[in-house]
């Protein structure tokens, strides 16, 4: 809808601008300085699966996202993998808990 001119982007809210929409600015350069709100994907197993399964699976994930028409896909719809190994996950999930969070108490956010 955005190529065809029937929807007009105001801006992205990653941290930086969107390789599928260059031309558009970040939240952060025109309204709210310092916003980085990007949408993720990640595998999660059970807390008691065996670390060489994990590390294995961590392996393939970053693999499958590095082969080339993958990694055209995902930058067709305007995004970039970033594998990481399951210590950098769990302590990015950690850090967006605590910015979740973060946001729903300065926010005093109920659920009714």
């Amino acid at each position: 809808m955005i190529k065809d001119g029937r929807l007009v982007p105001l801006a992205v809210s990653t941290a930086t601008r969107s390789p599928a929409l260059p031309d558009v600015p970040t939240l952060s350069e025109t309204a709210v300085p310092g916003l980085d709100w990007d949408q993720w994907y990640g595998i999660f197993a059970p807390a008691k699966t065996p670390r060489p399964i994990v590390s294995q699976l961590s392996r393939e994930v970053a693999r499958v996202l590095a082969l080339p028409e993958i990694k055209e896909r995902i930058s067709n719809r305007g995004s970039t993998p970033k594998p990481s190994s399951p210590e950098e996950f769990d302590a990015f999930v950690r850090a967006e808990v605590a910015k979740v969070g973060k946001v729903i108490r300065d926010g005093n956010i109920r659920i009714d």
